[in-house]
């Protein structure tokens, strides 16, 4: 199964609350700088397929861009599916 990973860049706020909004949902996640150097092939990657701003939240074969609450709900409940928890 694959991790949750935001690709954020220093003071931004749509990073902030993607975070935010994974946190909450107890959804947990790696977070990768786009500015780093070695970001660079995939910063190149994600321009290539028409993704130019951070954050870039990615899930398996998902990368949303921006911080839309719809599709970063999307993110949360594929990962839910992937890690199902015990109802009690």
């Amino acid at each position: 199964m694959s991790v949750v990973t935001v690709w954020t860049k220093p003071i931004c706020g749509q990073c902030i609350a993607v975070k935010a909004a994974l946190t909450t949902a107890k959804v947990p996640f790696v977070e990768r700088d786009l500015t780093a150097p070695d970001a660079a092939n995939d910063l190149k990657y994600f321009r290539s397929i028409g993704l130019a701003s951070a954050p870039i939240t990615e899930y398996g074969d998902k990368a949303v861009p921006g911080f839309l609450p719809s599709e970063i709900r999307e993110v949360i409940d594929l990962w839910r599916s992937d890690h199902p928890v015990e109802q009690t």
